[in-house]
């Protein structure tokens, strides 16, 4: 008779345990059913390339080889990424599903929603005791980052996995070292190899140690800490920062392996300087461009303005009320700090924010972090330094969140519904490309337009041989035909002087540029007929073309006027100048 109170009294704790988890449980099917569109819908620009790569290695029997060599170099020539993990991810889809859409895009929605769990156990990690408090906190941790604009180019787009993966590791890293009381125990090399993932899948993690730093400051260790005590901010910091420096040093190691593979540790775009940018404040105007991407990346205005309003009122708050607490301000300052970070790297690589809303996931980890310091109020004890927090604004600050959420929910539903269309053309467009060599005579070739994105979504970007050729279509179709965005335009004539057209007719695809190169390709072929992808029918469409379209002076001005002329004016525009 004496164990049954017991039995009962763990019941009920266990039951309220599962209780707290419901608003972030909710929060993760909203957003779930929210994505839910995307995962029928077709590849999308880079992805086709990693498609092909992936089915020339299978045909050469070399998929483990080749995936195990991306460890030792860059993914492409081109640039300073380093992402083998990624790859093998993409292997591993290929093996799986080959080349049906919804495998691939299943694995970034899991990591999506994976990280914003994470985000919610952190959270609730981070509070001296479990109660009503820190259920609020989890689930507004979670529903901020799972909602955030951010999310649609990492979820609906299989090339956005590089970023999934990276803030994955990242936060499983953090996991550990939350639960590790020494760098060297279980838990803390569990959390070691979590980063080492991390790096392994883009350079967004070197934030991981700043992250950790952050972290270990925000973090009671003890039972005077976590009481709500007096600590020295000082005092936390070196602590915090001792608690870091193996962390620190995997960085050194990252940025050093960097250097051997590339020559620089913190390049990543050829064309970026980040150690200049940085030193000549060029990421202030970068930064200058934000508002002209915000409106564009956050298409709903009322819900933009509600979103924007409603976090700055949550953070005003809740920052107050951190900055109540003497042992807490400087927790809320380290995420602060981390936040600014997250922001401020990514601005660095880039020149501007793209004015069509393009490059949320290069925000993916800031959002992240912001959601860890909305929340981060809710984790503090009640103590006497609260005559600052009323219930009024307490109240206040909880429906900031709400709202928060909400406007992030109205907006996502808007930001995914081109994802869904662009998504739904590329399909079609595989379609009529199969079906178009019978439209054209047996000895003609044809020249295929399509939008190197579509608004602010990547369509035919790097895509170009992936269109036409196995595994996406049943036999390769480069022989009868050739696919390419505007920005590919200008290098045509050459290519035609250089036999270009004439290589992709009679070799295999991989054999085309050396045949161009060695001179064994016939100068001077040239398509013979032209088409253009209108995105407003999903459907390809004829062009009237000259016949001496194919001259350096003709050449640009042509196309301009045929896509004037026909349904495909939008592409006119977009045609670089002569």
């Amino acid at each position: 008779m004496g164990r049954r109170p017991r039995g009962r009294l763990q019941t009920l704790k266990y039951t309220c345990a599962m209780l707290r988890r419901v608003p972030w449980l909710l929060l993760l099917a909203l957003a779930a059913a929210l994505y839910a569109p995307t995962l029928t819908t077709g590849f999308l620009a880079d992805d086709y390339n990693y498609l092909v790569l992936l089915g020339w290695w299978a045909q050469d029997g070399e998929v483990t080889a080749r995936v195990l060599h991306n460890f030792g170099v860059g993914l492409d020539a081109a640039s300073n990424f380093y992402r083998p993990l990624p790859v093998l991810s993409f292997a591993l889809n290929h093996a799986v599903a080959g080349a049906t859409p919804i495998g691939w895009r299943l694995v970034n929605l899991v990591a999506h929603l994976a990280c914003g769990s994470l985000l919610a156990a952190l959270t609730a990690g981070l509070a001296a005791r479990q109660n009503a408090r820190t259920a609020l906190g989890a689930a507004i941790a979670a529903g901020v980052f799972l909602l955030s604009p951010a999310g649609p180019e990492v979820v609906a787009w299989v090339s956005g996995r590089f970023d999934a993966l990276a803030l994955f590791f990242m936060l499983l890293a953090l996991a550990c070292f939350e639960r590790s009381e020494r760098w060297s125990d279980r838990y803390g090399i569990a959390g070691l190899a979590a980063a080492v993932c991390a790096f392994a899948s883009k350079e967004s993690a070197t934030l991981l140690p700043v992250f950790v730093l952050a972290f270990a400051v925000a973090k009671p260790r003890t039972a005077r800490q976590a009481s709500g005590a007096a600590t020295n901010g000082l005092d936390a910091i070196i602590a915090a920062a001792r608690r870091a420096t193996p962390w620190f040093v995997l960085l050194a190691g990252y940025f050093l392996w960097r250097i051997a593979i590339f020559g620089s540790p913190f390049r990543v775009y050829p064309d970026a300087e980040p150690v200049a940018s940085l030193l000549a404040g060029d990421w202030l105007t970068t930064l200058g461009s934000a508002a002209q991407w915000l409106e564009a990346a956050l298409p709903v205005a009322a819900a933009r303005r509600t979103l924007l309003v409603a976090l700055a009122a949550a953070l005003g708050l809740g920052g107050a009320w951190c900055l109540a607490h003497r042992a807490y301000r400087v927790r809320w300052l380290a995420l602060v700090g981390v936040v600014a970070l997250a922001i401020v790297l990514p601005l660095l690589q880039v020149r501007a924010l793209d004015a069509q809303g393009e490059g949320g996931r290069l925000f993916y980890v800031a959002a992240a972090a912001l959601a860890l310091l909305v929340a981060l109020p809710c984790t503090l004890p009640d103590s006497p330094e609260d005559w600052l927090w009323n219930r009024a604004l307490r109240w206040t600050f909880v429906l900031a969140t709400i709202a928060v959420v909400a406007a992030e929910a109205v907006l996502l539903r808007a930001a995914l519904l081109p994802w869904v269309s662009a998504g739904a053309q590329a399909q079609q467009l595989l379609r009529e490309l199969a079906t178009l060599p019978a439209r054209i005579p047996a000895d003609g070739y044809a020249f295929v337009l399509v939008p190197d994105r579509i608004g602010s979504v990547p369509f035919g970007r790097l895509a170009q041989g992936g269109l036409a050729l196995p595994p996406v279509q049943a036999e390769a179709l480069l022989p009868r035909l050739v696919v390419q965005t505007e920005p590919d335009l200008p290098a045509w004539p050459e290519n035609i002087r250089r036999g270009l057209v004439d290589a992709l007719k009679r070799y295999p695809a991989r054999e085309v540029w050396p045949a161009v190169a060695a001179g064994r390709a016939t100068s001077g072929v040239a398509p013979t007929h032209y088409f253009c992808w209108d995105t407003t029918h999903a459907r390809l469409v004829a062009l009237s073309m000259p016949s001496t379209v194919t001259t350096t002076d003709h050449w640009l001005p042509a196309w301009r006027q045929a896509l004037k002329d026909s349904a495909c004016e939008a592409l006119a525009r977009a045609v670089p100048p002569n």
